[in-house]
């Protein structure tokens, strides 16, 4: 049995990304981070939303949400 258990940082952060989706209107977005290192372009198609701060942290991260490519 594989258990994987998240927290601290990870965690928030999630909850952070999740925040903006109502900000900019949409159901799904993540991390520039995280889009490269899913390499689904073969899949998805992404759109740039920019760059946001999000509460509590330092530096400034891109987001992107992402659509099914038919």
């Amino acid at each position: 049995m594989l258990l994987l258990a998240y927290q601290g940082d990870v965690i928030n952060t999630s909850a952070r990304i999740q925040g903006e989706c109502n900000r900019h209107n949409v159901h799904l977005l993540i991390s520039d981070a995280l889009l490269k290192d899913l390499k689904i372009s073969d899949t998805f198609l992404s759109t740039s939303l920019g760059t946001v701060r999000l509460k509590g942290k330092h530096k400034e991260i891109q987001i992107h949400t992402l659509f099914n490519q038919l």
